[in-house]
């Protein structure tokens, strides 16, 4: 009866509608397009860049090849489509069951928050759109969290799909050097110089194909502070709909429900990751970019979750010690 409830909450969010996607999904599909026809990746997305007046420089102006190579192998975006939600759906699935010493109520809450976060591979438009699929190899990832090879090899994927799930590796090696399990905080740390030493050959190739003309991004370094954050919310299927000021009283909730839940084993790489990329939007970011949230929108209630128990928790530990004999 709990799978089946389960399975139903998955194809309920991978079928749903979410917020419309950025532009920018329009030159990500004419880039895989052109590779399907034949066209080399850099060459494809130099034109398509070009065409639609985007900055080329520097080389973060470049998505990684990943994606559109891969969705290049496909015929259709119904076929990217069904790729995308079979995907997400086992992720979710590996996810929930990830969690079976939990309780029955507190499982399924996990997994419909962090469904919260992936309504939006059910828009359409998020097919080509390098967040939606990066972001279900963290999940997977999370749901993997004590097979280390296997996460380190799902949060790969993930960072070569979007550069911005390194920050999910961070997380996992800082998690793991805390727990001393210095074994996985080494194989952390040896997938992200992977991904680094990958990246640098991207932007080498990206470099190669753009041309003295074409223009320059005007950087991320914007100081969006609190605002860049709240931009976010539209990519959360439980904090869109709400008014703002209630939506910023439920994100603050899971936040310090997830502080409460830092000794939470099986949460705090989720935890630590979060943290890291709420600091990064502080400073980080224009308002065009507020659908990096994307990046985040499946952990950021998990801590909702820890609420009720981590107050309880703390409660119970500060009266132990106000009875305490000085």
């Amino acid at each position: 009866m709990h799978f089946r409830i389960q399975t139903a909450l998955v194809f309920a969010v991978v079928s749903s509608a979410a917020a419309a996607a950025p532009d920018d999904r329009l030159i990500y599909q004419s880039i895989v397009e052109q590779v399907r026809k034949g066209d080399g990746y850099y060459k494809a997305a130099a034109e398509n860049l070009r065409a639609n007046n985007y900055p080329l420089k520097p080389a973060l102006a470049f998505r990684m090849p990943t994606l559109a190579v891969s969705e290049a192998a496909l015929p259709s975006t119904l076929s990217r489509a069904l790729a995308l939600w079979i995907l997400t759906a086992a992720a979710l699935i590996a996810f929930s069951r990830s969690f079976a010493t939990r309780s029955a109520l507190e499982r399924l809450s996990l997994t419909a928050l962090a469904m919260t976060g992936l309504a939006n591979v059910g828009a359409p438009g998020s097919i080509y759109l390098h967040e939606a699929w990066s972001v279900v190899f963290i999940v997977a990832a999370i749901a993997a969290r004590r097979n280390t090879m296997a996460t380190a090899a799902l949060l790969l994927c993930a960072t070569l799909i979007r550069e911005t799930a390194a920050l999910a590796l961070i997380a996992f090696a800082i998690d793991a050097a805390l727990s001393r399990r210095w074994h996985r905080a080494v194989a952390f740390a040896g997938t992200l110089a992977t991904f680094g030493c990958v990246w640098l050959a991207h932007a080498h190739l990206a470099a190669s194909a753009v041309l003295p003309t074409d223009q320059v991004s005007p950087g991320w370094l914007a100081f969006g502070g609190l605002s860049m954050i709240v931009a976010t919310f539209n990519w959360n299927l439980l904090l869109a709909p709400l008014p703002i000021g209630i939506a910023a009283v439920v994100f603050a909730a899971a936040v310090w429900g997830s502080f409460l839940a830092r000794n939470d084993e099986a949460l705090r790489p989720a935890v630590i990751y979060l943290g890291l990329f709420l600091l990064c939007l502080l400073v980080f970011g224009r308002p065009d970019n507020s659908y990096w949230g994307i990046m985040i929108s499946p952990v950021v209630l998990l801590g909702l979750v820890n609420l009720v128990p981590g107050l309880r928790h703390t409660r119970h530990a500060l009266s132990i010690g106000s009875k305490t004999p000085l």
